[in-house]
Parts: structure tokens; sequence; C-alpha cells
């Protein structure tokens, strides 16, 4: 148009307007309408003059439109227009694989065939369309005897079968798994598609400048302000204190608890949101100095993540916060790309290399190292109260421990206490003693500490559940409190024999994160890294993170019920603490699921599942890339045998539509980690330049992938 339309220069207009329109209202009709420009439904309450200068003069709110259509029971949409210009928003928008959304016309094929096939295709989607009113004369009966040829009958039909009889829990019936950090692939830049990154500067320092300076200088990007981006990358800010405890003060006195205001900074079109962090993650062994306070930001952010479904949170963490031009670079390189926990590390070389979050499942268990005499010597349990403070007590005690003291904050019931010594010789003691108190603290080592703990467990920690607009400070700081400052405390005043073996109660919850559990997937995020540096100064001490322990007490019963929707399951107290008592080169992953919907809640988070490689040494069995795209395309195609697909023909031509082509992308990156965006998949690629997009450049690395998934024991 040749008018400034849908800007407020035609305000002035507006008394025009309504002078020139007729004299017409609105009323309520069978079929819902939704204005485009008001993103809602147009009822009889609304004024026809005003609808039309809000149409002239306001800025169109597509998305929000069809949300709206949505909300009034669409689950078809058309776009009339001699050439589609919708049809991809709508593809985004509509979160709704079972949608059928076609168009009318198409500028290079006739009008006819085209909308003739469209019209079909809504119809057969349609289980109640009246079919016998499109056949001239109704439907006939049909041809006498036909089909005149035998045909093979396939039932379809699912039949009942017996429950099966539910096995005994064992240790097979749990995972155990590592985070394993993979060299990442490289990106594909081919595509011609402008990723619009805004940085937001949430800390001092010439970081977010040097970002954004290579957010410009990338030809596949542009910068932009938040509202208007895609991708969303916070600068984390600059807490950098080692130190356990004065990390936690340092989240805790910050208003912010050191997160932006996610709902301010989230636009119409963002589609990924990402924190830098810098060295808040522990990718080699060999890592040192990995900053606690990086860390749980991180754990906060993913768990803020689960707030905003149409978002993928993510996290890339920098080797440090003064990156040079090729690091930058890598950085912009991952934001595009589809994983969401990420990092960057030198590669020794002087150049920079992308790794990714994974998962490896040990899939025989390492040496199991059971507790023996001189482990039993002496046993320090924290939480001594709670649940699962009181089963390792137990175990401890049946299995001949000489002394065991529960350290609780308000004491254990006599009762459970006299359970605890029946018919046994051990020595028990229950003080009354809070961990966090480093004064009650030493009177309690003095009078019980002995000759030093020969066994310390530590299951103090407590959860709260907070949204991102309810948390505080305070919050971060009380759920950290026992768990993470409780164990610095109990490693610098208890005494502790040369041999003393250390479990760390820590949880799932701080590597993947919780709805409203931000605090406590901090706190568990923190004490993995307090772990690691007790382990540094020569303590043998391992992070447990477990799952759910059935009865443990630790969430909520609501909460609990939204954490076994996300595929985890109760573990049985023996077979979970059966599984702490292993040789452990790694703070391990314990849990219980049900396989398939871990997987999708893992899928849903954007975290790869097929790139690890199991930790008993052997590999699992790998396939050319080729195979393996090939097998995803079969799938999505729905053909039967992959070797029918020509790789010189375009995925256009094999019958690759929009929404098959958002189950590819999926498919393909639980398969090899990585995709491709739907704007290259449909515009034309071939199958050979789809793998040649999918495959690594670097020429360390072999062109096959493992495709099979981490393995997970339902």
């Amino acid at each position: 148009v040749d008018y400034p339309g849908h800007t407020s220069v035609l305000g002035p207009l507006r008394i025009d307007l309504a002078r020139l329109l007729p004299r017409s209202v609105f009323q309520d009709g069978p079929v819902s309408f939704v204005g485009s420009t008001l993103g809602a439904e147009v009822t009889s309450a609304m004024d026809f003059s005003e609808y039309w200068y809000e149409s002239l003069c306001s800025t169109v709110r597509f998305d929000r439109a069809v949300a709206a259509a949505q909300d009034c029971g669409a689950d078809t949409f058309v776009e009339l227009s001699a050439h589609p210009s919708l049809l991809y928003p709508l593809v985004e928008l509509v979160d709704d694989e079972s949608a059928v959304i076609v168009g009318s016309g198409h500028r290079d094929r006739p009008i006819t065939d085209l909308m003739s096939a469209n019209i079909a295709a809504v119809a057969t989607s349609d289980p109640d369309y009246p079919w016998a009113e499109a056949v001239p004369g109704g439907i006939q009966p049909p041809l006498r005897g036909f089909p005149n040829a035998p045909m093979r009958a396939v039932h379809l039909w699912t039949v009942p079968e017996p429950w099966a009889a539910t096995a005994p829990a064992t240790r097979s019936a749990i995972t155990i798994a590592v985070e394993d950090w993979q060299p990442a692939l490289s990106p594909s830049t081919a595509n011609g598609t402008r990723c619009r990154i805004a940085i937001v500067n949430n800390a001092t320092g010439v970081l977010a400048q040097r970002l954004t300076d290579a957010v410009e200088a990338h030809r596949g990007c542009e910068v932009v302000c938040p509202n208007e981006a895609d991708v969303v990358a916070v600068v984390a800010p600059s807490l950098g204190q080692l130190d356990v405890t004065a990390a936690v003060e340092q989240i805790a006195n910050r208003p912010d608890v050191g997160l932006p205001d996610y709902a301010a900074i989230i636009g119409p079109q963002c589609r990924a949101i990402w924190l830098l962090t810098a060295r808040g993650e522990r990718v080699h062994p060999d890592d040192r100095d990995v900053v606690p306070a990086q860390s749980a930001l991180a754990a906060m952010h993913r768990s803020v993540g689960f707030e905003f479904s149409d978002q993928t949170f993510g996290q890339l963490d920098l080797p440090s916060r003064d990156v040079d031009a090729p690091t930058a670079s890598a950085v912009v390189d991952a934001l595009r790309g589809d994983a969401s926990h990420m990092a960057v590390r030198p590669d020794g070389a002087g150049g920079p290399r992308t790794y990714v979050r994974t998962f490896a499942q040990y899939r025989d268990l390492p040496a199991k190292r059971p507790l023996d005499t001189a482990a039993l010597h002496n046993v320090v349990i924290t939480g001594g109260s709670g649940a699962i403070g009181l089963r390792y007590a137990q175990h401890c005690v049946e299995n001949g421990a000489r002394t065991v003291i529960l350290l609780s904050r308000n004491g254990v019931d006599p009762a459970l206490l006299a359970q605890l010594t029946t018919r046994r010789d051990t020595e028990v003691h229950a003080p009354r003693c809070d961990i966090t108190d480093r004064d009650a603290l030493s009177l309690a080592a003095a009078r019980f500490g002995g000759s030093g703990a020969s066994l310390l467990i530590h299951t103090a920690g407590i959860a709260t559940t907070r949204r991102r607009a309810e948390l505080s400070g305070a919050d971060v700081a009380a759920v950290c409190a026992a768990k993470v400052a409780g164990l610095a405390l109990m490693a610098d005043v208890w005494p502790l024999q040369p041999e003393c073996r250390i479990l760390a109660c820590s949880s799932v919850f701080g590597v993947w994160g919780g709805h409203g559990h931000a605090a406590y997937a901090a706190s568990n995020r923190m004490l993995d890294v307090l772990a690691a540096q007790l382990r540094a100064k020569g303590l043998d001490c391992t992070a447990l993170r477990w799952g759910l322990w059935q009865g443990a007490g630790v969430v909520e019963a609501g909460e609990l019920a939204r954490t076994e929707r996300s595929g985890l399951i109760g573990m049985k107290p023996d077979v979970a603490l059966d599984a702490s008592l292993v040789s452990y080169t790694d703070d391990p992953l314990i849990f219980a699921a049900d396989a398939d919907r871990l997987l999708v809640f893992l899928q849903s988070q954007a975290i790869p599942v097929s790139l690890g490689t199991p930790r008993d040494g052997s590999h699992s069995k790998m396939k050319p890339l080729v195979d393996v795209v090939c097998t995803e395309l079969a799938a999505t195609l729905q053909l039967s045998d992959p070797g029918l697909i020509d790789p010189r023909v375009s995925l256009i031509d094999l019958g690759l539509d929009s929404l098959l082509a958002l189950d590819l992308r999926k498919r393909l990156r639980r398969a090899v980690g990585c995709s491709a965006p739907v704007s290259q998949l449909l515009g034309g690629i071939t199958v050979s330049e789809l793998i040649e997009a999918l495959r690594p450049d670097c020429n360390s690395r072999t062109d096959e992938l493992a495709a099979s998934n981490i393995g997970i024991h339902a």
C-alpha cells in the first residue's frame, strides 16, 4: 500500500473514517469472527467504526488471532490468497500436529488444481464430512463380487492382553547415568535464513559488546532489541566466588537473584532464551575452579524455562568472561543451533571448540563398594530425622556399625530411635544440631566427633516451590543453607578420618531443573560443585544425583505428581541405597523412570539423548549418517523401506510438507543430535544436501553418529 497503514499517523482521520462508514453493527452469529488486529474474537459488543479504525491504525497481532481461533475450537486453517505468505508463521504458531493448515493458491501452480487438492485435504481430515453429498447420485451399492481378486487381510486393532506380573525391584530397575560432554557438530550456515539475536547484558564488562560485535559480523545474523529477537542471549552477572557459602550470599543479596525479568525480554518471535555463564560447568574431568554461582544461575534458568513453554531455555558456558573473536563467533554459531546445554572450551590449538551436554548410561555398573568395618566405625548422618537419613542409618546399623550420629535440627523421634537400636550393639546418638551454625556444630563435634567420622552421609536439605515472579534471595539462601553451606561446614568443622567416605545426596533437579524449583535446583547444582571441590582437596566425596525416592517427603505431593508426569518414578529405598554403594568415577544420576515419558521430557528440553557413549568402555552400534537420515526420513514419510529413497531427489518432491518437516526435525534431533531449519527443509534441498548439512566438517571427527538412545530402563 502507499499509505502508512497500521501506524498512529492515521489517528487524525478517525472522525472522518467514522463519518464515511455505514451505520452498521456486529451481531452474534453461528460462526466465530476473529479480528487479526485485535487478536481476539469480535462480538456484538464491538463498535463497528471502532473495529475499522483499529484495523486501519493498530499493529496486526496475527499470533494472538491464531491463539484466539484455537480457543474458539479451530483446528483447520486456510489462507485465502493468490500466493501463501502466512503458512510458515501458522506452522510455528499452531502447536498442534493434528491441525490442518493449507492455502488456496500458488503463483507457480494452476489455481484449480491446487485449490481442489487443498479442499480435498481439508475434507479428508474431517471424519464427519458428508461425502454422500459430494458424490453425484449419492452413495451407490458396491460392485457385486468386488474385489475380484483375493485381498491380504491385516488386523490393525490391538487386542487386550493380561497385565504382566510386576517383577521385584532390583538394581536393573533403575538407570544410572553421568553427564557427558561431547564435541558438537559444526553448524550449517548454508540455509540462507537470518537469525535475529538480542544480547541482554546482566553484568558489567566487555563481554556483551564482544558478543554484539560477533553477531554483527556474522553473515547469517543481525542484532535487534529483545522484543524483536528470535534468540535472546542473557549475559549472567559476574559472580565469581569459588567458596560455595560466599557464592550463596552473592546470589541471595541480589534483588533479582541474578536472573533477568524474562517476561519483559521475551518477544512474540522469540524461540530461545540463552544464559551465558562463565566457568559454570565441568566439561572435562580435569576442569578446575568451577564457579558455584554460575552453576546455580544455570540451574535456576533451566527451572524458570518450564514456565515458558513456547521457548527453549538453554545455557552456554564460556571458558572465561574475556573471550576473543573466534570464541565469540563460536558462541554465535551455538546460539543458532538446536541444542540447549552447551559449552565452549579451548581446543588445544589456539581455537575454540563447542561441546554439547549429553548423558551416558552405565550399561554395566562398576564394582560394588559395600560399607566395610572400617567405614562403619563412626558414621555421621546429616538430616538424620529425614526418611533418607533414617534409611541409611538403618542400613548401617543392620550391617554392624559401631557408632551412628544422627544430626538434625529438631532431633529424632524417640520411637524411631528405639527401633534402630533394637537387638543391636550399635551406639546411636541423635543430638539436636543446626549444621549451618558453626558454634553449635563445633559443640556437637567436640562431644560426638571422637576419632573422626569414617563415613559422612549428607542428606540434609529442604525444597520450596516458587515461580520466577515470587523467587527471592531469601528463598535461595534458605534452600541452600543446610544442603550447601551445611556440608561445607561439616567438612571444615567435623573431624574426619583420612579414609573417610562422603556421600552427598544431590538431585536430578540440579541437572534438569524443575517447574517452580529454581532455588532447589540451584542448591543441588552447587552441592555438585562442592563435591568436586572436596575431591580436589583429596577427600573421597561423591554427589549422588537422586531421582525420586518412595516416601522421601522432600518434594510436596502436588509437585511430586507433576514430577512423575515427566517420567520419573519413585525408587524403592533398598534399591536406591544399594545403587549408591558403588565405586563411581563421576557423580552419578540415579533414578527410575518411565522410559518413553522421560525421553519425551528430555527432548522437550532439547537435551540430546543419542550422542553419549556407555561408560563401560564399549561403544554403541554405529550407523553411517546417510543410513540414519534415510531411516528417519522414511519413518516421517511412512515408507516401509529407506532404500527406496533417492538421495538426489528434493525433500519436497518426496512428499515433505510443512508439518512433516517439523516431525523430521524432531526425529533428526533425537537421532543425530542436530537438525536443519524448516525453511531449509522446504527450500528444495535434496536428501544428499541434507546429509552434507548435518555432516561435521571437523577432520578429526568421523562421519558416523550413534543412532541409539541412552537406553533408559523402565
